[in-house]
Protein backbone atom coordinates (compact mmCIF):
# COMPACT_ATOMS: atom_id res chain seq x y z
CA UNK A 1 0.00 0.00 0.00
CA UNK A 2 1.42 3.16 -1.03
CA UNK A 3 1.37 6.73 1.17
CA UNK A 4 -0.94 7.75 -1.52
CA UNK A 5 -3.13 4.57 -0.45
CA UNK A 6 -2.39 5.19 2.74
CA UNK A 7 -3.79 9.24 2.38
CA UNK A 8 -6.44 8.04 0.92
CA UNK A 9 -7.50 5.89 3.99
CA UNK A 10 -7.15 8.14 6.31
CA UNK A 11 -8.78 10.73 4.63
CA UNK A 12 -11.56 8.56 4.68
CA UNK A 13 -11.32 7.50 8.28
CA UNK A 14 -10.70 11.35 8.86
CA UNK A 15 -13.73 12.47 7.14
CA UNK A 16 -15.65 9.31 9.36
CA UNK A 17 -14.84 10.47 12.90
CA UNK A 18 -13.60 13.74 12.84
CA UNK A 19 -15.87 16.44 14.75
CA UNK A 20 -13.26 19.32 14.54
CA UNK A 21 -9.67 19.76 14.22
CA UNK A 22 -8.08 20.03 17.77
CA UNK A 23 -4.48 21.08 17.72
CA UNK A 24 -2.08 20.25 21.22
CA UNK A 25 0.55 18.31 22.54
CA UNK A 26 1.87 16.74 25.37
CA UNK A 27 3.90 13.60 26.23
CA UNK A 28 1.18 10.57 28.21
CA UNK A 29 2.24 7.74 30.10
CA UNK A 30 2.24 4.52 28.25
CA UNK A 31 -0.15 1.97 29.64
CA UNK A 32 1.47 -1.20 31.63
CA UNK A 33 1.03 -4.25 30.07
CA UNK A 34 -2.25 -6.30 31.32
CA UNK A 35 -1.01 -8.64 34.69
CA UNK A 36 -3.73 -11.52 33.49
CA UNK A 37 -2.61 -13.47 37.30
CA UNK A 38 -3.86 -10.18 38.78
CA UNK A 39 -7.14 -8.95 37.23
CA UNK A 40 -9.97 -9.34 39.47
CA UNK A 41 -13.54 -8.32 38.37
CA UNK A 42 -14.44 -4.53 39.23
CA UNK A 43 -16.70 -1.57 38.29
CA UNK A 44 -14.98 1.27 39.12
CA UNK A 45 -13.39 3.53 37.29
CA UNK A 46 -10.22 5.52 37.51
CA UNK A 47 -8.36 7.75 35.61
CA UNK A 48 -4.75 8.21 35.15
CA UNK A 49 -4.53 11.77 36.48
CA UNK A 50 -7.90 12.94 37.76
CA UNK A 51 -8.81 15.04 34.74
CA UNK A 52 -11.69 12.25 33.63
CA UNK A 53 -12.57 10.37 36.78
CA UNK A 54 -16.39 9.32 37.25
CA UNK A 55 -18.31 6.61 39.29
CA UNK A 56 -21.54 6.19 40.07
CA UNK A 57 -24.24 5.13 37.56
CA UNK A 58 -21.20 6.55 34.82
CA UNK A 59 -19.26 3.73 35.35
CA UNK A 60 -22.48 1.56 34.47
CA UNK A 61 -22.39 3.59 31.31
CA UNK A 62 -19.07 2.53 30.79
CA UNK A 63 -20.17 -1.11 31.30
CA UNK A 64 -23.19 -0.97 29.54
CA UNK A 65 -21.03 0.30 26.21
CA UNK A 66 -18.66 -2.39 26.03
CA UNK A 67 -21.64 -5.30 26.97
CA UNK A 68 -23.18 -3.58 23.59
CA UNK A 69 -20.46 -4.39 21.99
CA UNK A 70 -19.48 -7.96 22.97
CA UNK A 71 -23.22 -9.02 22.20
CA UNK A 72 -23.29 -7.61 18.84
CA UNK A 73 -21.93 -10.66 16.86
CA UNK A 74 -25.13 -12.92 18.35
CA UNK A 75 -27.53 -10.05 17.60
CA UNK A 76 -27.05 -8.83 14.12
CA UNK A 77 -28.69 -5.95 11.83
CA UNK A 78 -29.43 -4.45 15.73
CA UNK A 79 -28.30 -1.20 16.38
CA UNK A 80 -25.49 -2.40 19.22
CA UNK A 81 -22.48 -0.86 17.73
CA UNK A 82 -24.90 3.02 17.91
CA UNK A 83 -26.18 2.64 20.72
CA UNK A 84 -22.72 1.68 22.51
CA UNK A 85 -21.13 4.77 20.69
CA UNK A 86 -23.46 6.62 22.07
CA UNK A 87 -22.99 5.68 25.83
CA UNK A 88 -18.64 6.16 25.31
CA UNK A 89 -20.00 9.89 23.88
CA UNK A 90 -21.71 10.25 26.93
CA UNK A 91 -19.35 8.73 29.00
CA UNK A 92 -16.66 11.40 27.86
CA UNK A 93 -18.66 14.02 27.25
CA UNK A 94 -17.34 15.98 30.31
CA UNK A 95 -13.74 15.86 28.96
CA UNK A 96 -11.55 18.53 27.90
CA UNK A 97 -10.36 19.00 23.74
CA UNK A 98 -6.51 19.26 24.98
CA UNK A 99 -7.55 15.38 26.42
CA UNK A 100 -8.16 14.11 23.01
CA UNK A 101 -4.29 15.60 21.60
CA UNK A 102 -2.04 13.40 19.82
CA UNK A 103 0.90 13.29 21.67
CA UNK A 104 4.19 15.05 20.48
CA UNK A 105 6.37 11.71 20.00
CA UNK A 106 3.19 10.25 18.05
CA UNK A 107 2.56 13.35 16.09
CA UNK A 108 6.27 13.19 15.29
CA UNK A 109 6.79 9.43 14.37
CA UNK A 110 3.63 9.80 11.86
CA UNK A 111 5.39 12.99 10.02
CA UNK A 112 8.30 10.67 9.76
CA UNK A 113 6.32 8.21 8.20
CA UNK A 114 4.64 11.00 6.04
CA UNK A 115 1.12 10.66 7.35
CA UNK A 116 -0.16 14.18 6.24
CA UNK A 117 -0.46 16.58 9.54
CA UNK A 118 -3.91 17.20 8.41
CA UNK A 119 -5.13 13.18 8.40
CA UNK A 120 -3.12 13.21 12.45
CA UNK A 121 -5.79 15.78 13.41
CA UNK A 122 -8.65 12.86 12.55
CA UNK A 123 -6.98 10.84 15.93
CA UNK A 124 -8.17 13.51 17.82
CA UNK A 125 -11.88 13.27 17.39
CA UNK A 126 -13.76 13.54 20.62
CA UNK A 127 -16.81 11.46 18.92
CA UNK A 128 -16.93 7.56 19.17
CA UNK A 129 -18.47 6.26 15.94
CA UNK A 130 -20.84 3.41 16.07
CA UNK A 131 -19.33 1.41 13.26
CA UNK A 132 -15.48 2.31 13.04
CA UNK A 133 -15.28 2.42 16.64
CA UNK A 134 -17.84 -0.41 17.13
CA UNK A 135 -15.61 -2.83 14.76
CA UNK A 136 -12.16 -1.91 16.54
CA UNK A 137 -13.51 -2.48 20.18
CA UNK A 138 -15.21 -5.83 19.20
CA UNK A 139 -12.38 -7.06 17.70
CA UNK A 140 -10.25 -6.21 20.91
CA UNK A 141 -12.33 -7.84 22.65
CA UNK A 142 -12.52 -11.06 21.35
CA UNK A 143 -8.00 -10.87 21.18
CA UNK A 144 -8.10 -10.20 24.60
CA UNK A 145 -10.21 -12.76 25.85
CA UNK A 146 -8.91 -15.67 22.78
CA UNK A 147 -5.29 -14.36 24.53
CA UNK A 148 -6.87 -14.91 28.25
CA UNK A 149 -7.41 -18.45 27.11
CA UNK A 150 -4.29 -19.10 25.58
CA UNK A 151 -2.78 -17.97 28.67
CA UNK A 152 -4.90 -19.32 31.41
CA UNK A 153 -2.61 -22.04 32.36
CA UNK A 154 0.57 -20.15 33.12
CA UNK A 155 1.63 -18.45 36.52
CA UNK A 156 0.78 -14.90 37.26
CA UNK A 157 5.02 -13.94 36.95
CA UNK A 158 5.61 -16.13 34.16
CA UNK A 159 8.00 -14.42 32.25
CA UNK A 160 7.50 -12.11 28.61
CA UNK A 161 9.26 -15.19 26.64
CA UNK A 162 6.89 -17.76 28.54
CA UNK A 163 3.82 -15.68 27.94
CA UNK A 164 5.43 -15.40 24.01
CA UNK A 165 5.77 -19.04 23.34
CA UNK A 166 2.30 -20.25 25.13
CA UNK A 167 0.78 -17.76 23.06
CA UNK A 168 2.41 -18.69 19.57
CA UNK A 169 1.84 -22.56 20.26
CA UNK A 170 -1.79 -21.85 21.09
CA UNK A 171 -2.49 -19.89 17.87
CA UNK A 172 -0.60 -22.63 15.57
CA UNK A 173 -2.57 -25.36 17.24
CA UNK A 174 -5.77 -23.44 16.48
CA UNK A 175 -5.17 -21.76 13.14
CA UNK A 176 -4.25 -24.00 10.18
CA UNK A 177 -2.34 -22.09 7.19
CA UNK A 178 -4.49 -22.66 3.73
CA UNK A 179 -2.51 -21.85 0.31
CA UNK A 180 -3.39 -18.06 -1.16
CA UNK A 181 -7.04 -18.39 -3.15
CA UNK A 182 -8.42 -21.50 -1.55
CA UNK A 183 -10.55 -18.97 0.51
CA UNK A 184 -10.86 -16.97 -2.76
CA UNK A 185 -14.78 -16.23 -3.09
CA UNK A 186 -16.27 -17.39 -6.25
CA UNK A 187 -18.72 -14.60 -6.48
CA UNK A 188 -15.80 -11.86 -6.35
CA UNK A 189 -13.85 -11.47 -9.27
CA UNK A 190 -10.36 -9.94 -9.58
CA UNK A 191 -9.50 -7.50 -12.57
CA UNK A 192 -7.88 -10.49 -14.36
CA UNK A 193 -11.60 -12.50 -13.62
CA UNK A 194 -10.39 -14.70 -11.01
CA UNK A 195 -11.71 -15.67 -7.57
CA UNK A 196 -11.03 -13.14 -5.22
CA UNK A 197 -9.53 -13.18 -1.87
CA UNK A 198 -9.55 -10.64 0.46
CA UNK A 199 -6.98 -10.48 3.82
CA UNK A 200 -8.54 -10.85 6.66
CA UNK A 201 -8.38 -9.03 10.07
CA UNK A 202 -7.19 -11.05 13.01
CA UNK A 203 -10.87 -11.66 14.54
CA UNK A 204 -11.99 -13.09 11.32
CA UNK A 205 -8.71 -15.72 11.39
CA UNK A 206 -9.78 -16.46 14.62
CA UNK A 207 -12.82 -17.45 14.34
CA UNK A 208 -12.76 -19.49 11.13
CA UNK A 209 -9.54 -20.86 12.48
CA UNK A 210 -7.96 -20.58 8.90
CA UNK A 211 -5.30 -18.17 7.90
CA UNK A 212 -3.44 -17.60 4.47
CA UNK A 213 0.78 -17.32 4.92
CA UNK A 214 3.04 -18.15 2.17
CA UNK A 215 6.22 -17.22 4.02
CA UNK A 216 6.17 -13.75 2.50
CA UNK A 217 4.75 -10.50 3.49
CA UNK A 218 2.34 -10.08 1.15
CA UNK A 219 0.65 -13.30 3.13
CA UNK A 220 1.16 -13.19 6.60
CA UNK A 221 -2.38 -13.64 8.32
CA UNK A 222 -1.09 -16.34 10.73
CA UNK A 223 1.40 -13.54 11.92
CA UNK A 224 -0.89 -10.41 12.29
CA UNK A 225 -2.96 -12.67 14.82
CA UNK A 226 0.16 -12.98 16.61
CA UNK A 227 1.33 -9.59 16.66
CA UNK A 228 -2.32 -8.84 17.64
CA UNK A 229 -2.61 -10.99 20.40
CA UNK A 230 0.52 -9.83 21.93
CA UNK A 231 -0.51 -6.75 22.57
CA UNK A 232 -3.38 -8.10 24.14
CA UNK A 233 -0.59 -9.98 26.27
CA UNK A 234 1.49 -7.13 27.56
CA UNK A 235 4.20 -7.48 24.56
CA UNK A 236 5.30 -5.69 21.59
CA UNK A 237 5.97 -7.39 18.39
CA UNK A 238 6.52 -6.55 14.84
CA UNK A 239 7.14 -8.37 11.64
CA UNK A 240 10.68 -8.06 10.42
CA UNK A 241 11.36 -7.97 7.29
CA UNK A 242 14.55 -7.95 5.38
CA UNK A 243 15.13 -5.34 2.16
CA UNK A 244 17.69 -7.29 -0.41
CA UNK A 245 19.08 -6.42 -3.43
CA UNK A 246 16.87 -8.24 -6.15
CA UNK A 247 19.11 -11.95 -7.45
CA UNK A 248 20.34 -11.49 -10.61
CA UNK A 249 17.98 -11.85 -13.84
CA UNK A 250 15.11 -11.67 -11.74
CA UNK A 251 13.51 -8.71 -12.93
CA UNK A 252 12.35 -7.55 -9.90
CA UNK A 253 11.40 -3.87 -9.62
CA UNK A 254 13.76 -1.91 -8.45
CA UNK A 255 16.68 -4.21 -8.11
CA UNK A 256 14.91 -5.17 -4.26
CA UNK A 257 13.66 -7.83 -2.70
CA UNK A 258 11.70 -8.03 0.73
CA UNK A 259 11.73 -11.33 2.03
CA UNK A 260 10.56 -12.15 5.86
CA UNK A 261 12.21 -13.03 8.95
CA UNK A 262 9.45 -13.93 10.90
CA UNK A 263 8.02 -11.97 13.67
CA UNK A 264 9.81 -10.71 16.35
CA UNK A 265 8.81 -10.32 20.13
CA UNK A 266 10.40 -8.00 23.05
CA UNK A 267 11.12 -10.55 25.70
CA UNK A 268 13.53 -9.53 28.86
CA UNK A 269 14.82 -6.95 26.53
CA UNK A 270 15.79 -9.28 23.32
CA UNK A 271 13.86 -9.70 20.25
CA UNK A 272 13.46 -13.49 19.82
CA UNK A 273 11.98 -14.82 16.97
CA UNK A 274 8.80 -16.50 15.97
CA UNK A 275 8.14 -17.74 12.47
CA UNK A 276 4.44 -17.71 11.59
CA UNK A 277 4.57 -19.27 8.31
CA UNK A 278 6.75 -22.51 9.78
CA UNK A 279 4.48 -22.62 12.77
CA UNK A 280 7.24 -22.97 15.35
CA UNK A 281 9.61 -20.42 17.62
CA UNK A 282 13.46 -20.25 15.63
CA UNK A 283 15.25 -22.05 17.50
CA UNK A 284 18.29 -20.86 19.69
CA UNK A 285 21.96 -22.58 19.05
CA UNK A 286 22.40 -26.15 19.52
CA UNK A 287 18.33 -26.22 19.10
CA UNK A 288 17.45 -24.78 22.44
CA UNK A 289 15.02 -21.95 23.53
CA UNK A 290 13.63 -19.49 21.04
CA UNK A 291 16.41 -17.17 18.98
CA UNK A 292 17.31 -13.99 19.80
CA UNK A 293 17.75 -11.81 16.35
CA UNK A 294 21.38 -11.26 17.71
CA UNK A 295 22.15 -15.16 17.83
CA UNK A 296 20.39 -15.12 13.98
CA UNK A 297 22.88 -12.69 13.05
CA UNK A 298 26.21 -14.16 14.09
CA UNK A 299 25.25 -17.79 14.49
CA UNK A 300 25.10 -19.69 11.23
CA UNK A 301 23.08 -23.13 12.53
CA UNK A 302 20.07 -20.79 13.67
CA UNK A 303 18.77 -19.99 10.65
CA UNK A 304 19.85 -23.58 8.90
CA UNK A 305 18.68 -25.38 11.73
CA UNK A 306 14.75 -24.95 9.63
CA UNK A 307 15.88 -25.83 6.76
CA UNK A 308 14.79 -29.26 4.41
CA UNK A 309 16.98 -30.46 1.89
CA UNK A 310 15.53 -30.46 -1.66
CA UNK A 311 12.78 -28.57 -0.17
CA UNK A 312 12.09 -24.39 -1.24
CA UNK A 313 12.96 -22.24 1.70
CA UNK A 314 10.84 -19.85 3.89
CA UNK A 315 14.02 -18.81 6.21
CA UNK A 316 15.91 -15.73 5.80
CA UNK A 317 19.54 -17.09 5.63
CA UNK A 318 22.32 -15.46 7.55
CA UNK A 319 24.20 -14.39 4.42
CA UNK A 320 21.32 -12.61 3.33
CA UNK A 321 20.67 -10.84 6.83
CA UNK A 322 24.19 -9.71 6.88
CA UNK A 323 23.57 -8.42 3.35
CA UNK A 324 19.92 -6.93 3.50
CA UNK A 325 18.43 -4.16 5.41
CA UNK A 326 16.55 -5.43 8.31
CA UNK A 327 13.37 -3.60 9.28
CA UNK A 328 10.76 -3.66 12.06
CA UNK A 329 6.81 -3.05 10.84
CA UNK A 330 4.60 -2.55 13.62
CA UNK A 331 0.53 -2.97 13.48
CA UNK A 332 -1.09 0.07 13.69
CA UNK A 333 -4.68 1.31 12.45
CA UNK A 334 -6.70 4.54 13.13
CA UNK A 335 -8.79 2.80 15.30
CA UNK A 336 -5.16 1.70 17.87
CA UNK A 337 -3.97 5.32 17.62
CA UNK A 338 -7.12 6.97 17.81
CA UNK A 339 -6.95 9.24 21.50
CA UNK A 340 -10.44 8.48 22.42
CA UNK A 341 -9.16 5.34 22.57
CA UNK A 342 -6.01 5.56 24.49
CA UNK A 343 -8.74 7.61 26.97
CA UNK A 344 -11.08 4.54 27.11
CA UNK A 345 -8.25 2.39 27.83
CA UNK A 346 -7.58 4.54 30.85
CA UNK A 347 -10.89 3.96 32.42
CA UNK A 348 -10.87 -0.05 32.00
CA UNK A 349 -10.30 -1.41 35.12
CA UNK A 350 -10.84 -5.23 36.30
CA UNK A 351 -12.61 -7.18 33.72
CA UNK A 352 -12.68 -4.56 31.46
CA UNK A 353 -9.40 -4.21 30.75
CA UNK A 354 -7.73 -5.03 28.00
CA UNK A 355 -5.53 -2.95 24.97
CA UNK A 356 -7.38 -0.40 22.79
CA UNK A 357 -4.55 1.57 22.23
CA UNK A 358 -1.14 1.80 21.21
CA UNK A 359 0.96 4.24 20.35
CA UNK A 360 3.67 2.86 17.38
CA UNK A 361 6.06 5.67 18.49
CA UNK A 362 6.78 3.90 22.26
CA UNK A 363 6.97 0.53 20.49
CA UNK A 364 9.27 1.68 17.63
CA UNK A 365 11.54 3.18 20.59
CA UNK A 366 12.04 0.35 22.58
CA UNK A 367 12.68 -1.73 19.31
CA UNK A 368 15.43 0.80 18.12
CA UNK A 369 16.85 0.23 21.85
CA UNK A 370 16.72 -3.08 21.69
CA UNK A 371 18.06 -4.21 17.82
CA UNK A 372 21.74 -3.95 18.84
CA UNK A 373 22.79 -2.30 15.75
CA UNK A 374 21.11 -4.83 14.00
CA UNK A 375 17.76 -3.02 13.29
CA UNK A 376 18.20 -0.70 10.39
CA UNK A 377 14.46 1.06 10.62
CA UNK A 378 11.06 0.48 12.39
CA UNK A 379 8.46 1.42 10.36
CA UNK A 380 4.21 1.34 10.24
CA UNK A 381 3.08 -1.39 8.44
CA UNK A 382 0.87 -0.96 5.20
CA UNK A 383 -1.59 -4.13 5.37
CA UNK A 384 -4.05 -3.24 8.40
CA UNK A 385 -4.86 -0.12 7.40
CA UNK A 386 -5.47 -1.10 4.10
CA UNK A 387 -7.73 -3.74 4.99
CA UNK A 388 -8.91 -1.36 7.92
CA UNK A 389 -10.10 1.20 4.95
CA UNK A 390 -11.16 -1.42 2.57
CA UNK A 391 -13.72 -2.69 4.92
CA UNK A 392 -15.60 0.18 5.22
CA UNK A 393 -14.87 1.63 2.21
CA UNK A 394 -14.74 -1.29 -0.77
CA UNK A 395 -17.54 -3.43 -0.98
CA UNK A 396 -16.29 -6.01 -3.16
CA UNK A 397 -13.29 -6.64 -0.29
CA UNK A 398 -16.26 -6.45 2.17
CA UNK A 399 -18.45 -9.34 0.30
CA UNK A 400 -14.73 -11.59 -0.03
CA UNK A 401 -13.86 -10.91 3.28
CA UNK A 402 -17.04 -12.78 4.57
CA UNK A 403 -16.45 -15.58 2.38
CA UNK A 404 -14.37 -17.61 4.47
CA UNK A 405 -16.77 -16.95 7.64
CA UNK A 406 -19.78 -17.41 5.42
CA UNK A 407 -20.65 -20.65 8.21
CA UNK A 408 -20.81 -17.83 11.39
CA UNK A 409 -23.89 -16.72 10.65
CA UNK A 410 -25.56 -15.91 13.84
CA UNK A 411 -29.26 -17.91 12.45
CA UNK A 412 -26.53 -21.29 12.79
CA UNK A 413 -25.30 -22.37 16.35
CA UNK A 414 -21.66 -22.44 15.07
CA UNK A 415 -20.97 -18.73 15.92
CA UNK A 416 -22.32 -19.30 19.78
CA UNK A 417 -20.11 -22.36 20.01
CA UNK A 418 -16.96 -20.98 18.80
CA UNK A 419 -17.24 -17.33 20.13
CA UNK A 420 -17.54 -19.62 23.65
CA UNK A 421 -14.12 -22.11 23.04
CA UNK A 422 -12.45 -18.34 22.03
CA UNK A 423 -13.57 -16.86 25.42
CA UNK A 424 -12.36 -20.04 27.01
CA UNK A 425 -15.92 -21.41 28.10
CA UNK A 426 -14.74 -24.58 26.89
CA UNK A 427 -17.78 -26.65 28.89
CA UNK A 428 -20.20 -24.16 27.31
CA UNK A 429 -18.76 -24.63 23.67
CA UNK A 430 -18.31 -28.49 23.99
CA UNK A 431 -22.09 -28.81 25.35
CA UNK A 432 -22.89 -26.65 21.90
CA UNK A 433 -20.63 -28.56 19.74
CA UNK A 434 -22.10 -32.03 20.85
CA UNK A 435 -25.64 -30.86 20.57
CA UNK A 436 -25.47 -29.65 16.88
CA UNK A 437 -23.19 -31.98 15.74
CA UNK A 438 -24.64 -34.39 13.37
CA UNK A 439 -28.08 -33.04 14.34
CA UNK A 440 -31.12 -34.12 12.91
CA UNK A 441 -33.98 -31.99 12.18
CA UNK A 442 -32.14 -28.72 13.64
CA UNK A 443 -33.70 -25.29 12.64
CA UNK A 444 -32.10 -22.23 12.61
CA UNK A 445 -32.13 -19.30 15.89
CA UNK A 446 -36.05 -18.65 14.64
CA UNK A 447 -36.46 -22.15 15.83
CA UNK A 448 -38.93 -22.74 12.75
CA UNK A 449 -36.51 -22.41 9.64
CA UNK A 450 -35.02 -26.25 8.69
CA UNK A 451 -31.20 -25.85 8.69
CA UNK A 452 -30.30 -27.16 5.00
CA UNK A 453 -28.22 -30.64 5.13
CA UNK A 454 -25.40 -28.72 2.92
CA UNK A 455 -24.89 -26.01 5.91
CA UNK A 456 -25.37 -28.98 8.39
CA UNK A 457 -22.67 -31.05 6.48
CA UNK A 458 -20.77 -28.30 6.83
CA UNK A 459 -21.37 -27.21 10.26
CA UNK A 460 -20.73 -30.87 11.12
CA UNK A 461 -17.00 -30.69 9.62
CA UNK A 462 -16.38 -26.93 11.87
CA UNK A 463 -17.57 -28.80 15.01
CA UNK A 464 -15.53 -31.72 14.67
CA UNK A 465 -12.33 -29.87 14.21
CA UNK A 466 -13.20 -27.33 17.01
CA UNK A 467 -14.15 -29.94 19.55
CA UNK A 468 -11.17 -31.76 19.18
CA UNK A 469 -8.94 -28.27 19.82
CA UNK A 470 -11.50 -27.77 22.76
CA UNK A 471 -10.39 -31.07 24.09
CA UNK A 472 -6.91 -30.85 23.90
CA UNK A 473 -7.53 -27.03 25.62
CA UNK A 474 -9.22 -28.77 28.74
CA UNK A 475 -6.45 -31.49 28.96
CA UNK A 476 -9.07 -34.31 27.71
CA UNK A 477 -5.85 -35.97 25.09
CA UNK A 478 -7.60 -39.12 24.25
CA UNK A 479 -11.02 -37.36 23.20
CA UNK A 480 -9.29 -34.97 20.79
CA UNK A 481 -7.72 -37.87 19.00
CA UNK A 482 -10.34 -39.90 18.47
CA UNK A 483 -12.00 -36.21 17.33
CA UNK A 484 -8.84 -35.59 14.96
CA UNK A 485 -9.05 -38.65 13.66
CA UNK A 486 -12.79 -38.31 12.62
CA UNK A 487 -11.71 -35.35 10.52
CA UNK A 488 -9.30 -37.03 8.90
CA UNK A 489 -11.52 -39.88 8.31
CA UNK A 490 -14.68 -37.72 6.95
CA UNK A 491 -12.75 -34.67 4.91
CA UNK A 492 -11.06 -35.23 1.53
CA UNK A 493 -8.04 -34.13 0.50
CA UNK A 494 -8.29 -30.53 -0.42
CA UNK A 495 -8.42 -29.64 -3.95
CA UNK A 496 -10.99 -28.14 -6.72
CA UNK A 497 -14.23 -29.02 -6.43
CA UNK A 498 -13.56 -29.77 -2.33
CA UNK A 499 -14.55 -27.07 0.51
CA UNK A 500 -11.93 -24.97 1.72
CA UNK A 501 -12.80 -26.49 5.09
CA UNK A 502 -11.26 -29.54 4.05
CA UNK A 503 -8.42 -27.98 4.77
CA UNK A 504 -9.01 -28.80 8.58
CA UNK A 505 -7.60 -32.46 7.41
CA UNK A 506 -3.83 -30.89 7.33
CA UNK A 507 -4.54 -28.92 10.73
CA UNK A 508 -5.87 -32.15 11.86
CA UNK A 509 -2.98 -34.39 11.01
CA UNK A 510 -0.15 -31.67 11.90
CA UNK A 511 -1.90 -31.82 15.66
CA UNK A 512 -2.21 -35.45 16.05
CA UNK A 513 1.64 -35.62 15.25
CA UNK A 514 2.08 -33.16 18.09
CA UNK A 515 -0.36 -34.59 20.18
CA UNK A 516 1.83 -37.87 19.53
CA UNK A 517 4.94 -36.66 20.34
CA UNK A 518 4.44 -35.48 23.65
CA UNK A 519 2.81 -38.64 24.15
CA UNK A 520 5.80 -40.70 23.75
CA UNK A 521 4.66 -42.34 20.82
CA UNK A 522 7.03 -40.47 18.20
CA UNK A 523 6.52 -43.43 15.37
CA UNK A 524 3.09 -43.23 14.88
CA UNK A 525 3.83 -39.33 15.18
CA UNK A 526 5.73 -39.68 12.02
CA UNK A 527 2.86 -41.52 10.02
CA UNK A 528 0.84 -38.24 10.70
CA UNK A 529 3.04 -35.07 10.34
CA UNK A 530 4.45 -36.86 6.65
CA UNK A 531 1.11 -36.95 5.27
CA UNK A 532 0.65 -33.83 2.69
CA UNK A 533 0.38 -30.45 3.52
CA UNK A 534 1.43 -28.23 0.88
CA UNK A 535 1.72 -24.90 3.01
CA UNK A 536 4.77 -24.07 4.82
CA UNK A 537 3.76 -25.76 8.02
CA UNK A 538 3.98 -28.70 6.45
CA UNK A 539 7.60 -28.15 6.24
CA UNK A 540 7.48 -27.58 9.81
CA UNK A 541 5.74 -31.05 9.97
CA UNK A 542 8.71 -32.37 8.26
CA UNK A 543 11.42 -31.18 10.86
CA UNK A 544 9.22 -32.12 13.71
CA UNK A 545 9.22 -35.88 11.63
CA UNK A 546 12.92 -35.72 11.33
CA UNK A 547 13.26 -34.81 15.25
CA UNK A 548 10.54 -37.65 15.89
CA UNK A 549 12.68 -40.53 14.00
CA UNK A 550 15.68 -39.62 16.07
CA UNK A 551 13.98 -40.51 19.00
CA UNK A 552 12.70 -43.69 17.42
CA UNK A 553 14.64 -44.60 14.22
CA UNK A 554 12.91 -47.30 13.03
CA UNK A 555 10.04 -46.18 12.28
CA UNK A 556 7.72 -48.09 10.11
CA UNK A 557 6.48 -47.41 6.74
CA UNK A 558 4.50 -44.13 7.45
CA UNK A 559 1.53 -45.17 5.38
CA UNK A 560 0.43 -47.67 7.68
CA UNK A 561 -1.83 -47.21 10.22
CA UNK A 562 -3.35 -44.18 8.86
CA UNK A 563 -7.26 -43.17 8.53
CA UNK A 564 -7.43 -43.00 4.24
CA UNK A 565 -9.20 -39.76 2.99
CA UNK A 566 -13.52 -40.64 2.21
CA UNK A 567 -13.39 -42.56 -1.08
CA UNK A 568 -16.91 -40.88 -1.54
CA UNK A 569 -17.08 -37.15 -0.25
CA UNK A 570 -20.11 -34.98 -0.67
CA UNK A 571 -19.33 -31.67 0.15
CA UNK A 572 -21.53 -29.50 2.03
CA UNK A 573 -21.95 -25.69 1.70
CA UNK A 574 -23.71 -22.79 -0.51
CA UNK A 575 -20.51 -21.91 -1.72
CA UNK A 576 -19.74 -25.21 -3.07
CA UNK A 577 -21.00 -27.69 -5.83
CA UNK A 578 -24.49 -29.06 -4.65
CA UNK A 579 -24.88 -32.34 -2.88
CA UNK A 580 -26.41 -35.25 -4.81
CA UNK A 581 -30.02 -35.01 -3.81
CA UNK A 582 -30.40 -38.64 -3.00
CA UNK A 583 -27.04 -38.24 -0.53
CA UNK A 584 -27.37 -40.09 2.77
CA UNK A 585 -26.98 -37.87 6.06
CA UNK A 586 -23.95 -38.88 7.56
CA UNK A 587 -23.32 -39.81 10.71
CA UNK A 588 -20.37 -39.89 12.96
Amino acid sequence: MSWRAWRCAWEWVGAAVLGMGLSGCGDHPADKPIDFGAIEAGSGVVSSGGELSVGGDRAAVLANGLKLIESASLNPGGSHFTMAAESLNDYFGGGRASDFAVPERLRNFLSEQRVPAELVASLESTRFDGLIDGRHLEDCLLLRDATRTALKDLPADASELERAEQLFEWIVRHVQLVPPGLLAAPDVRTPQNEPFQAHARPYDVLLRGLATENGGVQWAERSWLFLAMCRQAGLDAALLVLDLPAAEGSGAAGGRRVRLLGCGVLADGQIRLFHGALGRPIPGPGGRGVATLAEAATDPTVLGALEIPGEPSFVVTQDELRRGRLVALLEATSGLMAQRMRLLQQQLVGGQRMVVYSDPSEVAERFRAAGGGYLSDVRLWDLPPEVEYRLFRDNAFNRASGYGVRLFDARWPLLKARLAQLKGNLSEAIEQYVLFRFGEGLTESDGKTPIDGEIQDALDAHATQFLALAQWDRGALEEARDLFNQTLRRLPEPGPGRPFYAAFRWGAAANLGRLLVEAGEPALAVRYLTLDDPTPQGLDNQVRAREAIWQAPFVPDPDLGRPPPPATYYPGGPMLRPIPAAAARRGP
